[in-house]
């Protein structure tokens, strides 16, 4: 009995992938994410500064997001599960994206 159990066990070890979700293919690559994030900034920011933060709602916000991401050719679920694994798996490559938007933000609002 104690061996069958073992043997179950293995087995159930054995046939899981621990890096299939931690697969970088499985999320947004840099260039795709840093274009997100430029746009979701820039969004947040029309949206203060139109003090429209308190009066909208987290789902009026989420469904916003939502189309921003919608409109890059990500889903909002997507771009949350490439910034969890960015977040926890590769913050050195997260920040070096962070520089990037930084970048692209302040080359916007001198070109505006």
């Amino acid at each position: 009995m104690n061996n069958l159990f073992l043997i179950a066990i293995f087995l159930l070890f054995s046939c899981s992938n621990p890096n299939e979700n931690n697969n970088q293919d499985n999320f947004l690559n840099k260039e795709k994410l840093k274009t997100v994030l430029v746009e979701k900034h820039l969004l947040l920011a029309k949206i203060k500064s139109f003090q429209y933060d308190d009066s909208l709602s987290i789902s009026k916000m989420d469904s916003l997001i939502n189309q921003l991401c919608e409109d890059n050719g990500t889903s909002l679920s997507e771009f949350q599960k490439s910034w969890d694994y960015y977040m926890n798996n590769e913050p050195k490559i997260l920040s070096s994206i962070y520089d990037e938007v930084i970048q692209e933000l302040k080359t916007k609002e001198v070109n505006q």
